[in-house]
């Protein structure tokens, strides 16, 4: 048998790679027949390297054409079959990378840097159609960045820009997203010009990060979330900010990702999280004051519109997520006399609107009475839920963009409850929701 192993030894230990299940159990029984300790088994993909690394670079010289018969099997049917190749023969490559040593690897060198650098086909299907193999594709790519530094050169970054960005960030990545972020991330941090000098796609890179990322994790775990974080943060200066229509819809792309129907809902704490983080890096970059303002406008102030039941479409989960976004309006406010009296009106407007509903709710005797005072209630708990949660984080007690609004609606429950004989109970509620989750806010308050 072992006169024969150089002429089988590539497809059979593609089988055990192989998606079906027959197939890789009777390549994977056969191997463990074989090979009983992990000692064989190193010893054998050393010796039979040359053989392994041939059949890999073969079968991309197939095409779904060459490897079936048009005549007797459909589309999907030679599509399929054309990627179970692919994937075996990707799964090969790595596993060399596993379980041969460097040493040995260095003796085929040139094999290996044809093999990841030259080909184009191979790399190309980081945005094929199939998620295994899409997924193949991304960890190949982080291997070789941890075992083959060396080969990473311009003409690499060339193909991988082309291949990961240009091409992969626009095409559906359901259940390959986080291997994408993640083998971007490491390209990235070696290799920052995928994103400038070799990128060559039309348009700004932000405007392909915006169509991958308005469609979620898709079906990533929450860990996704946190990645795309360090990516956003770890692009080059070169990328601008400053078209302001562009920068905001990116991130009104990443609102929409975390949003949409199919995103976890254990995700949306992380999501919301790395979406404040990206939000205060950009704003940071953004021309002051007009940038900073249309950034509060259109991706901070209406988190609080919603959480204070005003109106809006979209909101952030989790009242620390909230507390963040606050701070994120602190610190902007503090580099532009424009942007703190934009944010000042801001809140003033929240706080007047809910002194006019304070102040409208409907009497004892309206049939909706009931409903209406509850409303205003709910509004009214959930102002000094959040005024509670800004002052645990330490925030200034003489701090005026929260203070003013906070005293005019505490003032006007007074005010209420006094005037119309303690008969509207949203306005007790009001005053209740302050004394039991604002208490440090209350005791320095001078109502």
């Amino acid at each position: 048998m072992e006169k024969h192993l150089p002429q089988v030894v590539g497809s059979w230990l593609a089988g055990t790679y192989d998606r079906d299940r027959g197939v890789a159990r009777a390549a994977n029984d056969g191997v463990r027949s074989l090979l009983d300790t992990q000692v064989k088994v190193t010893a054998f993909w050393t010796r039979y390297q040359p053989q392994i690394l041939e059949y890999a670079k073969e079968s991309f010289n197939e095409t779904p054409k060459t490897l079936s018969d048009e005549r007797t099997v459909t589309e999907d049917e030679m599509q399929e079959k054309y990627f179970r190749v692919m994937n075996s023969s990707i799964s090969l490559v790595m596993n060399l990378f596993s379980h041969v040593s460097q040493t040995e690897i260095d003796k085929h060198q040139d094999d290996y840097s044809e093999f990841l650098s030259d080909n184009k086909t191979l790399w190309a299907l980081a945005a094929s159609k199939d998620a295994s193999t899409r997924r193949s594709v991304h960890q190949l790519l982080l291997v070789t960045l941890n075992k083959q530094p060396d080969i990473v050169d311009v003409k690499f970054e060339k193909v991988i820009s082309q291949s990961f960005i240009t091409e992969g960030l626009v095409v559906a990545q359901s259940g390959s997203a986080f291997s994408l972020v993640q083998s971007l991330l490491k390209m990235t941090r070696l290799r920052s010009a995928i994103w400038t000098s070799s990128y060559k796609g039309k348009g700004s890179p932000l405007t392909r990060l915006s169509r991958f990322i308005e469609k979620g994790s898709q079906g990533g775990p929450a860990d996704f979330w946190p990645a795309f974080r360090a990516l956003i943060l770890d692009l080059p200066h070169d990328i601008s900010y400053t078209d302001l229509t562009l920068t905001n819809k990116f991130l009104e792309s990443i609102r929409q990702g975390i949003s949409c129907r199919e995103e976890p809902r254990a995700n949306q704490l992380p999501a919301w999280s790395a979406c404040l983080d990206i939000c205060e890096y950009v704003a940071g970059r953004l021309p002051i004051p007009e940038g900073s303002i249309k950034l509060l406008d259109q991706s901070i102030l209406p988190a609080f519109e919603h959480f204070l039941s005003i109106s809006s479409s979209w909101t952030i989960s989790g009242i620390n997520n909230l507390a963040r976004a606050y701070r994120i309006c602190e610190d902007l406010s503090t580099k532009d006399i424009l942007v703190k009296a934009h944010v000042l009106e801001s809140w003033q407007s929240f706080g007047e609107r809910l002194k006019t509903q304070l102040q409208t709710s409907l009497p004892e005797q309206s049939k909706d009475f009931q409903k209406s005072q509850t409303s205003v209630a709910t509004q009214s708990q959930r102002w000094f839920e959040f005024i509670g949660a800004i002052t645990r984080e330490g925030a200034a007690s003489d701090n005026l963009i929260i203070n003013e609004p906070s005293e005019l609606v505490l003032s006007t429950a007074i005010n209420v409850m006094k005037s119309r004989n303690g008969k509207p109970f949203s306005a007790a509620a009001t005053i209740d929701s302050a004394l039991r989750l604002a208490p440090d806010y209350v005791s320095k308050s001078d109502t």
